[in-house]
């Protein structure tokens, strides 16, 4: 039943995201919305994360089975991208190396700040 609930959480986020996402005057994809609302949830500890980690566990496992009906869009698609396939292979390459850099960034910068809070509580980390 824990796992249902978990779940359950998960589908009423993305559906919320996807609702909001809708009456929005301008497109934006819902799925962005729905992880502000998780993190901002988090954060708020109206959820917590012990409470959903089971399912969130289940979906990093699999996420690339997530990613797979994009892929088949692009491969359906082909012949609209045929066209542009280098300036998408390049735009591709470029993005991979920016969201690359930028977790590397925000791993540092974590790490950088729990080590200062650490310091803080008298420990050395």
């Amino acid at each position: 039943m824990n796992v249902i609930f978990q779940a359950a959480v998960f589908f009423a986020v993305c559906v919320i995201g996807d609702a909001i996402s809708s009456v929005l005057p301008f497109p934006f994809p819902g799925s962005v919305i729905a992880m502000i609302i998780l993190f901002i949830l988090l954060i708020t500890r109206i959820v917590k994360a012990e409470k959903i980690s089971s399912v969130a566990d289940f979906f990093l496992d699999n996420m690339a089975f997530f990613f797979i009906p994009s892929t088949v869009d692009i491969v359906n698609y082909f012949d609209v991208i045929r066209s542009v396939w280098w300036q998408f292979i390049l735009i591709c390459c470029i993005t991979t190396v920016l969201t690359f850099t930028a977790t590397a960034y925000t791993v540092k910068g974590v790490m950088h700040l729990m080590n200062k809070g650490g310091e803080k509580n008298g420990k050395s980390a």
